[in-house]
């Protein structure tokens, strides 16, 4: 099963006092797309999940990459979503 640790998931980690480990602050599930996956149907996924990054994955569904918001807004701004 893959995680992903949030900006909120370090804020929590770190307000704790605590030294936690990768796994215990990866409290956000993981949502994940197909490289092939539509740009719109990805932040449709964002938006349903209320999450800030997607797992991309290959057709095995190995993790090849991450698509973050800040990506989706730079494809946005030059004009290519």
């Amino acid at each position: 099963m893959w995680g992903t640790i949030s900006d909120i998931d370090l804020a929590r980690a770190a307000s704790s006092g605590e030294e936690p480990d990768a796994g215990a602050m990866a409290a956000t599930p993981a949502v994940t797309v197909e490289a092939t996956t539509s740009l719109a149907e990805a932040v449709g996924l964002m938006f349903e999940h209320g999450v800030t990054h997607l797992v991309v994955t290959d057709g095995d569904a190995r993790p090849i990459g991450v698509l973050s918001t800040l990506d989706v807004a730079g494809i946005v701004a030059w004009g290519g979503g």
